[in-house]
């Protein structure tokens, strides 16, 4: 089990449009308490003597305080047990990080996200400050503080529809301006329709295999095996009939489990303001109670039932029906980019095929599959 922690829930300085709680009030400043935070740090560590990464989610979970962070490091170092390791990763906008954070996360080894659009425009589209002007700056000055300070920076965008013409001059941001080798391309989708301000901007099956298709074309182009597109590298690893790294792709679901401030267990942070979907209470039950309560039965069992069309398809093994967040009619119902998967596999299939099929042929990223 991993442990996917909101140490102050859905509590944020900015304002993104897409976020998953922006239809919730988003300005809640409520801070998960020292002694929550204690029982579930032992707790987690105790529950096998297997290694253990703590990811802190939020909301911008960094407003919780430099403190609290430190508070949590000493729990984790005092309930650690022999032989064991204890990684931490943080997703953060950036916006809070000054030197004091970017040493912390340096002196500490945290494995630090940060979640940037692409370019100062598209950026700023949907991730806005309280007063609705472009954050682009503060995030980009906390990019900039984090590699100061030596840390390589993993990196996540958003797609929506209005941000599909930007691709190609987004992904000269992140390679050329950031440098970076390594970022995330993250898929908007509001099946429910429950966020009004978002309504036009759900991608639809085509769009995603645009942006997809394109974002390869565009990492061929750049011929650098270094480079690793965690969608690509996914997609590839189903084709060439290896276990996907993205829980969206491998059907891990179940063996992750996010912690509310209030101590509220629900299976992941895109279920997490949905009562429905909640396992348990730690104020009330140990961790290991509601790991094995009902609750997790019920959305394991139906998680895990797939719809016939799955089980018949080639590609099952590298897809898994995709996220339950995005499934039409529940966690059972059916992917709903099913299309653009099956596309997506086909087309890394025919480049796989093509660049090997020429003389002395290469593919960036495939020889640093296992």
């Amino acid at each position: 089990m991993i442990a996917i922690i909101k140490p102050v829930g859905s509590f944020c300085n900015i304002r993104c449009s897409y976020c998953f709680y922006h239809h919730t009030d988003q300005s809640n400043a409520g801070i998960m308490s020292y002694a929550l935070l204690d029982k579930f740090t032992k707790e987690y560590i105790h529950s096998s003597k297997r290694n253990k990464l703590f990811i802190w989610h939020g909301g911008e979970p960094t407003l919780a305080g430099l403190e609290y962070f430190r508070k949590v490091v000493e729990l984790q170092d005092k309930y650690k047990q022999s032989g064991q390791k204890i990684r931490n990763a943080i997703q953060t906008n950036g916006t809070t990080i000054n030197d004091r954070w970017a040493k912390f996360f340096q002196e500490h080894d945290f494995s630090v996200g940060v979640s940037i659009d692409g370019c100062f425009s598209s950026h700023g589209m949907f991730r806005k400050n309280k007063a609705g002007k472009n954050s682009f700056k503060r995030t980009y000055r906390g990019i900039k503080k984090l590699e100061d300070y030596g840390i390589n920076v993993g990196f996540i965008q958003t797609l929506t529809s209005s941000r599909i013409p930007f691709l190609a001059q987004d992904f000269d941001f992140f390679y050329d301006i950031l440098q970076s080798r390594k970022w995330a391309m993250g898929t908007y989708l509001d099946i429910e329709g429950l966020n009004q301000d978002m309504l036009d901007e759900s991608l639809s099956n085509e769009e995603l295999s645009y942006a997809l298709k394109r974002t390869a074309e565009l990492w061929f182009e750049k011929d650098d095996n270094r480079l690793i597109i965690r969608e690509l590298e996914n997609l590839l690893f189903g084709v060439l009939g290896k276990r996907p790294s993205n829980c969206h792709y491998n059907g891990s679901c179940g063996q992750y489990f996010c912690m509310e401030m209030d101590g509220k267990i629900y299976p992941c942070d895109r279920f997490s303001s949905q009562k429905m979907y909640c396992w348990g209470d730690l104020n009330r039950e140990s961790l290991q109670e509601i790991w094995e309560g009902e609750n997790r039965k019920k959305y394991l069992k139906a998680v895990n039932k797939f719809p016939v069309e799955c089980k018949e398809c080639k590609w099952f093994t590298g897809c898994h029906n995709g996220c339950p967040s995005h499934r039409i009619g529940g966690l059972s119902g059916h992917y709903f980019f099913c299309q653009s998967r099956k596309e997506m596999f086909a087309f890394c299939q025919r480049e796989i095929e093509n660049h090997f099929s020429l003389e002395g042929g290469e593919m960036p990223c495939l020889d640093k599959l296992p």
